[in-house]
């Protein structure tokens, strides 16, 4: 080994990182001074903090070292911070809620001093991702208690605000959890679109969002209460959209992953002029967590798209999900013996869906997500797929954004042409088809129906439909054969 050139090492050493993580390739560093000097750059390639690290971090590399100029990529892995108590104190929980666990202010002052004292000095950064988990838990668990954790939006605000001019890819997945209970929170938005105009691939999942991610006011840019989703965007102040000539991908998660943050609402100070009496036609308001009501957003982002503010972007989605149906069951087979068997067979299919709002097509593809059994559910996604799996696992399929996770911790964009220094994805979880499923489980498929088994049929159940600020509703999705044709009986007004 001692015999080997350089760039053979340095390959060596990168396939060790990406197989075993960055604990195997730091002991093995220490072996000499040549194998140090080599690993270094791969070993810093790739930086991944948590919770518990930030802090202890930052203290160690309080002073700028050439070691932070040889970060690719920094991922910032949260794991939200919960807490037990007996259920019969709700004192003590509202207490949390309004001002959150010690352990929450103690993460903040971590992640204060991250922005502040390492971020300006990763020189050569081009990618950064926030990304909020949850722990594990079990259903028996009742006294878990997650509401007294949030990450507050004027320090993420202050993130993307230092971000190091090289930085061009951004992952800001919160899962939820950027919310204040104070009356007046920083509008984190206009913070997205300042640096919106020099990034790559961007994704966005957060507690709220709307139009100033896009718009800036036009009578005062700094005014970061203005609210563009309450006046009609068109070409007269398409000049004030933002333009972001290098966007590539953009992907915003209005779905909330599994057991991580709080549902979905609009930006406080719109939601509180719409509670008011403020009305516009054309507003289609987000809202609660059930709302399949499409955000202004994407309407908007359809026309700067259209006005040719990106250029070079290939994919601009934005993911909802839609629950028709209350959880109790015995409410739900109430409602299915009011149906016809035509409206039984949309219920059982759509009443359960993921939505994606395609922002260049300016279309919607309802994606109809059922239980199967054994914790188990199928989808179809766009492309008219059925996979299998569980559900954590479907919704992510769905999403199907460029970012990814490696063995070791690290996300980043994964792709054609945008790998970045050396990093591999980790494999991804296990979708099963439907002949897979049906060899190793006698449960019930989704929807089956009679015409199905007719030969050469298959049904076509991912139906685009025209525009991407369509109201969804599952009773209107027609039961289609793949070739279009009208399945026989079917009682849907054309």
């Amino acid at each position: 080994m001692t015999h080997l050139l350089p760039e053979i090492l340095r390959t060596v050493f990168t396939l060790v990182r990406e197989k075993h993580g960055l604990g195997v390739l730091k002991n093995i560093s220490s072996v000499c001074k040549l194998w140090r000097e080599i690993a270094q750059p791969v070993l810093w390639s790739h930086l991944v903090l948590s919770n518990d690290t930030i802090q202890k971090f930052t203290q160690i590399h309080e002073d700028p070292s050439d070691r932070l100029e040889l970060v690719r990529s920094a991922t910032l892995q949260i794991e939200v911070i919960t807490s037990t108590f007996p259920e019969n104190d709700p004192d003590l929980q509202e207490f949390y809620r309004l001002h959150g666990f010690p352990r929450t202010h103690d993460l903040h002052q971590g992640l204060n001093g991250f922005i502040t004292s390492i971020l300006p000095n990763l020189k050569a950064l081009i990618s950064l991702s926030v990304f909020v988990s949850h722990p594990s838990w079990t259903k028996d668990d009742t006294s878990w208690y997650p509401t007294g954790f949030r990450l507050q939006t004027d320090v993420l605000g202050q993130l993307l605000r230092s971000l190091p001019a090289s930085c061009r890819d951004l992952e800001l997945d919160t899962g939820g959890c950027d919310w204040s209970s104070a009356v007046e929170s920083h509008h984190l938005c206009p913070d997205i679109w300042q640096v919106l105009p020099r990034l790559r691939h961007v994704k966005l999942r957060l507690h709220s969002l709307c139009s100033s991610v896009l718009l800036r006011s036009p009578s005062n840019p700094e005014d970061r209460l203005y609210e563009p989703d309450l006046e009609e965007v068109s070409p007269l102040n398409a000049e004030n959209l933002v333009h972001a000539a290098q966007l590539t991908s953009l992907s915003v998660c209005v779905l909330a992953r599994l057991n991580a943050g709080s549902p979905f609402h609009l930006c406080r100070d719109l939601q509180q002029k719409l509670n008011a009496g403020a009305k516009e036609p054309y507003l289609a308001v987000g809202g609660p967590y059930y709302s399949v009501k499409p955000l202004s957003l994407t309407s908007n982002l359809v026309h700067a798209y259209r006005s040719g503010c990106f250029p070079s972007v290939t994919k601009i989605e934005v993911v909802q999900q839609k629950h028709s149906f209350r959880s109790d069951r015995e409410a739900y087979q109430e409602d299915l013996s009011k149906m016809t068997e035509q409206e039984q067979q949309r219920a059982e299919l759509y009443g359960h869906s993921i939505l994606i709002r395609d922002c260049i097509e300016n279309k919607t593809y309802p994606m109809p997500i059922h239980y199967i059994d054994d914790d188990m559910c199928g989808l179809y996604d766009k492309s008219d797929t059925c996979v299998i799996g569980e559900r954590k696992h479907l919704y992510r399929h769905a999403e199907n954004t460029v970012w990814n996770e490696t063995v070791y911790g690290a996300r980043l964009p994964f792709g054609t042409g945008i790998a970045l220094a050396g990093a591999t994805p980790r494999p991804p979880p296990t979708l099963l088809t439907r002949k897979e499923w049906r060899q190793r489980s006698k449960k019930g498929m989704l929807s089956w129906r009679k015409e199905e088994g007719r030969t050469g049929v298959k049904i076509k159940r991912v139906v685009p439909l025209d525009g991407v600020d369509v109201k969804f509703d599952y009773t209107m999705m027609p039961l289609l054969p793949a070739r279009g044709e009208r399945i026989p009986g079917d009682d849907r007004i054309d």
